[in-house]
């Protein structure tokens, strides 16, 4: 099921998490890791990521349980910007 048709839990617990470079780069490879900026509903932090500078919010991962958004348990940007695109996204 896609994110566009899915029921979604707007008022369920998320983290926005934002990819940070984890060391030095070793062998031509950047390894990162996800710090937390911020926690609070889907709804909220899929607005907080969309207000964030197109640089540093591509950058961006929401957290949330797989029943909140059709299984789904990492949001990466492209895809939490399908949902802020939803006709039924809180405003």
């Amino acid at each position: 099921m896609s994110l566009s048709d899915c029921k979604i839990e707007y008022k369920a617990f998320a983290v926005l998490h934002e990819c940070v470079a984890a060391g030095p780069m070793m062998s031509g490879v950047q390894f990162f890791r996800g710090e937390p900026i911020a926690e609070g509903t889907l709804a909220g932090m899929i607005k907080m990521g969309m207000a964030l500078p197109h640089e540093r919010a591509v950058n961006t991962s929401i957290t949330i349980d797989a029943h909140v958004a059709g299984g789904d348990t990492l949001l990466e940007f492209t895809q939490y910007r399908q949902i802020a695109e939803r006709t039924d996204f809180p405003t």
